[in-house]
């Protein structure tokens, strides 16, 4: 039997696969660390309430608000007509004939920076219209409220798929 005598690296350690995949697992960690703080620092969550309890209430108020609506017998038509880019409300019910304008209010369901509030002038006994550009093609809360806010009327609208939807 012959005795070999234990192999010595000629190269240096930074030369050499090993150290380096070992070193950058941890490396990757604190990268994705810091992204993700940076992420957290600089982008705002506006589906966190800062006040819930004043929200909980502002909720019941709203809901007052849409059994109104029933009571007056209010029923909305909203309708989205994408080849003229207007929108146009037909009600029927208590008192809407007399109404100069509605508010039509597009909230969109995870961004609350494109919200938008549609003031619709009165062109007829309970129609309303006007041209306006195309929403994006999400499913959109829609609310309609009188100049008073007295009632309100709401559903959801999913654009492109459905142009029409009927409320009350």
């Amino acid at each position: 039997m012959s005795y070999r005598p234990p192999r010595e690296d000629v190269e240096p350690w930074y030369r050499q696969f090993w150290p380096w995949a070992l070193i950058s697992l941890p490396a990757m960690a604190v990268v994705g660390g810091i992204i993700t703080y940076i992420l957290a620092a600089t982008t705002a969550d506006p589906l966190v309430v800062d006040d819930y309890y004043k929200e909980g209430l502002a909720i019941n108020q709203d809901l007052d608000r849409e059994h109104k609506a029933r009571d007056l017998g209010i029923k909305g038509d909203v309708q989205f007509d994408p080849s003229a880019n207007e929108f146009r409300v037909v009600l029927t019910g208590k008192e809407v004939e007399r109404l100069p304008y509605i508010d039509l209010a597009l909230v969109h369901p995870t961004r609350a920076g494109e919200d938008e509030i549609i003031r619709l002038p009165s062109v007829g006994a309970g129609i309303f219209a006007l041209h306006h550009g195309a929403p994006a093609n999400v499913r959109w809360h829609v609310q309609l409220t009188p100049p008073d806010g007295s009632w309100k009327l709401q559903g959801r609208l999913p654009l492109p798929a459905q142009h029409r939807i009927q409320l009350g």
